[in-house]
């Protein structure tokens, strides 16, 4: 980090990053609760290292796809799954940006002399360059909408054991 970066926006910045990156793992959390719920497992611990030996998130998510397919096969729970599994996936793109992009400091249009962080592909990424550079407010963004996300999830894994309860 450069030192014409603020301490108060460096300050502001890596606690909104955090915070971003702890409500993405209220979902990964929440995703765990749903796959724990639809195995039924008598060892929740057994059921957590089989999900957890599972690094990738798309598998993950098939997974938990697969599993309330022979589950309720056909049902309204199962479509309101695949428009979850939807968001998921399209929240995660932002989630990987977050996890990937390098740190860089940058001078602003509006602001000729003072240096704000922001993410960017690391320079030694040799693919195509889409010109994304998320800065605090895109991150705070972020933030909110995985924050949402986490609680529908949470709220389908709630139905979810309820359903299963019932049956």
């Amino acid at each position: 980090m450069t030192d014409d970066v603020s301490e108060q926006h460096a300050k502001e910045f890596f606690e909104t990053y955090g915070r971003a990156m702890l409500a993405w793992q209220y979902v990964e959390d929440s995703l765990f609760l749903i796959f724990s719920t639809l195995v039924r497992g008598r060892d929740h611990h057994i059921v957590s290292a089989v999900y957890h030996a599972i690094v990738n998130l798309n598998s993950k998510l098939d997974m938990i796809t697969e599993a309330m397919q022979v589950a309720f096969p056909e049902t309204p729970l199962f479509l309101e799954w695949e428009k979850l599994e939807k968001a998921i996936r399209s929240h995660a793109r932002n989630r990987n940006i977050l996890a990937h992009f390098t740190l860089l400091g940058s001078i602003p249009k509006e602001a000729e002399d003072a240096v704000t962080l922001r993410l960017a592909r690391s320079m030694y990424d040799a693919r195509h360059k889409a010109h994304l550079e998320p800065d605090i407010k895109q991150i705070a963004a972020w933030d909110a909408s995985f924050g949402n996300l986490g609680d529908k999830v949470d709220a389908f894994r709630r139905k979810l054991a309820d359903t299963q309860s019932g049956v």
